[in-house]
């Protein structure tokens, strides 16, 4: 049977550098009235391997992205980063040892639009860089409409990682899969109040992505007992 990591190198591609572009949805929501400001909420889970206390996440940093429907330049992305030396690892509001996995609420402004999340990547620090993303043909499209000036719960988005083996057979983290469920409606509340103070009394839309809308993409997928 094939390692993980064998199966993702058919997807996926080893990142040499990390690029940078102008933030573009940070252009378009300074042109926006405040007032018409979206925002998205939910929470961003990642795999991690209890030690001791802590619960160590296999690769740096573990990206999930959402774009613009109408630009592909104008994107943002979820992250959970550790190991950083600019001391800029992210506080999670939660670590769970016994799933093995660690997570936070996130609030995200956004200019009215359509957008989709579209892909992922896994990422290290150490020799100048390097990891693991998905080809343009092996990305997928979880969509999202936004209207002017609400709140839309997008769901619980996990990143997961897997264990590889090189050709000495000496084992590897390796990059893993996307899994989509829900939270709570007191989860979701502890995400709005990641938002500005003036958001806290607005309603919630339910706009959950779901992993049937990829078309059967392997890479994204229900999380089981969610």
């Amino acid at each position: 049977m094939r390692s993980p990591v064998l199966s993702f190198a058919i997807v996926g591609s080893l990142l040499s550098s990390c690029a940078s572009s102008p933030n573009l949805i940070a252009q378009r929501l300074a042109a926006t009235p405040a007032s018409d400001h979206a925002y998205i909420i939910g929470t961003y889970v990642v795999s991690c391997e209890p030690r001791n206390e802590r619960c160590a996440q296999a690769f740096n940093s573990l990206s999930t992205y959402y774009r613009a429907i109408d630009n592909k330049d104008a994107r943002g992305r979820l992250n959970s980063t550790s190991g950083s030396v600019f001391g800029t690892d992210t506080v999670h509001d939660f670590v769970d040892l016994e799933h093995k996995e660690k997570g936070f609420h996130f609030c995200v402004a956004l200019p009215p639009g359509d957008y989709a999340f579209h892909t992922f990547d896994f990422y290290n620090f150490a020799g100048g860089g390097s990891g693991y993303s998905l080809p343009e043909k092996s990305q997928f499209a979880l969509p999202f409409t936004l209207a002017a000036g609400e709140v839309a719960y997008v769901g619980r988005l996990k990143l997961t990682t897997s264990t590889g083996q090189n050709i000495f057979g000496m084992k590897l983290p390796a990059p893993g899969i996307l899994l989509l469920s829900s939270d709570s409606t007191a989860t979701q509340d502890a995400a709005l109040h990641k938002c500005p103070e003036s958001v806290w009394s607005k309603s919630i839309r339910d706009a959950t992505l779901k992993a049937a809308a990829t078309n059967g993409n392997p890479l994204v997928q229900v999380e089981p007992g969610r």
